[in-house]
């Protein structure tokens, strides 16, 4: 079976896949949606109403969960869609991300891993696809247009420190990423959201999501969207809108989140060696800064976790400790 391949560790797979009405596919690609999913049934939920109001449908959504507990119904509660579900544990969302990607049908030209508290607005499927019956073969990714992601504070000092820079959507020589602010018009980046990408079948079957970044997996968007770039282009699409409707850190997983916004890094630092070790070292420094900033700007003590997260880690990824960090940081 092709979930074997991508390390599952045990497999369930429901018998009900519900038939999409899809009798207004007017375009030539065939779109498929993987979701990855972790106990959050009323986000998982909130996305498949907005895809199933969409003017044009995708072909298949395959359901990856990882949840204590089994989903119940959705075929049944969304008719309209075709529904595959698996179902993954223990849960990880890099697995969960090859495990979908590996089942898509034969006839499907291209897949996106959504994350599970996205809500796509009207019509933004059917801007994608527009898009990508014309796309040249040397574009391998276009994103969705997130369009309620905050504009970038303190830029200026952050450029300077090189946690961030004024040349939006670049990957820096420090291993941090420049903020994707909200497009106005179709625009080509260095990364892209992992949650938010449809790629080119061709991209999916060449490149895998690093299974090394385990649980939350942070960072691993600019990991694989940065490999992908090297050999595509990738854009994001200003007319296919969605919101990113993301819960807040648990406040007791700063200091965890602190670790990976360092280790993780790092670890990718250390798979593209043409990037500055010394700029990751002044840029993390920039970074353990801004958090005790804020931190005391907001009186809010899980900044200051996340700043001593950040000192940890860098303290281990100096001495070569590059440990996986495992678990869930929101709800």
């Amino acid at each position: 079976m092709e979930a074997v391949r991508v390390h599952v560790d045990s497999v369930e797979m429901s018998d009900r896949i519900s038939v999409a009405e899809n009798s207004r596919q007017p375009f030539q690609s065939r779109i498929a949606f993987v979701v990855p999913t972790m106990n959050r049934p009323a986000e998982l939920r909130r996305l498949l109403a907005s895809v199933e109001c969409q003017s044009v449908l995708p072909d298949e959504i395959i359901i990856v969960d990882g949840s204590t507990e089994p989903m119940e119904c959705l075929s049944r509660d969304f008719p309209h869609l075709s529904l595959k579900y698996v179902r993954i544990f223990p849960p990880g969302l890099t697995k969960q991300r090859n495990a979908g990607m590996a089942m898509l049908s034969p006839h499907i030209t291209l897949a996106a891993c959504l994350d599970d508290d996205l809500v796509l607005e009207p019509g933004s499927i059917e801007t994608m696809l527009r898009v990508w019956d014309n796309a040249p073969k040397h574009v391998g990714g276009a994103s969705f247009n997130i369009v309620n992601v905050r504009a970038p504070r303190a830029l200026l000092i952050k450029s300077l420190f090189r946690m961030d820079s004024f040349r939006r959507g670049a990957v820096l020589r420090s291993g941090y990423e420049a903020t994707i602010a909200p497009v106005r018009k179709d625009t080509f980046f260095e990364w892209l959201c992992g949650g938010a990408t449809v790629w080119r079948r061709q991209v999916i079957e060449e490149f895998q999501y690093d299974e090394w970044f385990r649980g939350y997996a942070y960072f691993e968007d600019v990991d694989y969207s940065y490999r992908v770039g090297r050999k595509y282009r990738l854009i994001i699409l200003a007319g296919a809108r969605v919101k990113h409707l993301s819960p807040p850190v648990k406040e007791n997983r700063n200091y965890l989140l602190g670790k990976c916004q360092v280790v993780n890094r790092r670890y990718f630092m250390q798979k593209n060696p043409d990037l500055s070790v010394g700029l990751f070292y002044w840029a993390t420094l920039g970074l353990v800064i801004a958090n005790i900033g804020e931190g005391i700007l907001t009186n809010s003590p899980g900044l200051f976790a996340r700043a001593w997260g950040n000192v940890v880690g860098l303290l281990q990824s100096g001495l070569g400790r590059l440990e996986q960090i495992d678990g869930a940081l929101k709800d």
